[in-house]
């Protein structure tokens, strides 16, 4: 029986295991893109630093000879450095966004696991309501068969009575008020016995 079961199970096994399959490699393909994201986005921002470095070198090189160009120069760091910190914000996000990913993944694997669970013991309480089925229906014939087998044995019995009742005469007993003869209760107990067994 429980290979049977498990034969009948495998398919739905084999649906549920493919699903999973396909959800947990489309989220490993988002979250490889998401790193992907991240490491271009990484890359740039190394980029930027390092363009950053070599403006102020430059900017410290010629600080003696372009002291008019100060004021140019400072703003420029001052944007480069706003568009790092919006570099570094959106690295941040993009971490947090990765870490929610992650947890996402966790908690859908948590669930695949406990749906699992939850539809073995569906089809065990199946199993189990199946059986009870059948035992009832069982019962339920069983009951049917004494129930005929009851009538049959009823109409039978009466048949029996019937043809008992036909066939035993009326039979006249002595009572104790008919005593005419004054005789004892032995005495008439014994004409009883007598005319019973003669009428026999």
């Amino acid at each position: 029986m429980a290979d049977v079961n498990t034969f009948r199970d495998f398919p739905t096994r084999s649906v549920i295991f493919t699903e999973r399959e396909r959800v947990l490699e489309a989220r490993r393909a988002l979250v490889q893109e998401l790193q992907q994201s991240v490491n271009v986005l990484q890359l740039e921002n190394d980029s930027r630093e390092e363009h950053l470095r070599h403006e102020r070198l430059r900017y410290a090189q010629r600080k003696s000879l372009q002291d008019e160009k100060l004021s140019t120069k400072e703003a420029q760091i001052r944007t480069q450095h706003e568009r790092l910190q919006q570099f570094v914000s959106e690295e941040e996000r993009l971490q947090g966004a990765l870490q929610r990913c992650e947890e996402s993944i966790q908690a859908a694997t948590g669930e695949l696991e406990r749906r699992k669970e939850l539809e073995i013991k569906v089809h065990e309480i199946k199993d189990r309501l199946t059986q009870m089925k059948l035992r009832l229906e069982e019962s339920e014939g069983n009951l049917i068969k004494l129930e005929s087998r009851m009538e049959r044995q009823a109409i039978i019995t009466e048949k029996r009575h019937g043809m008992v009742v036909d066939q035993v005469p009326t039979i006249s007993l002595p009572r104790l008020g008919d005593n005419e003869r004054g005789l004892s209760v032995e005495d008439m107990a014994g004409d009883s016995i007598l005319l019973v067994d003669e009428t026999l």
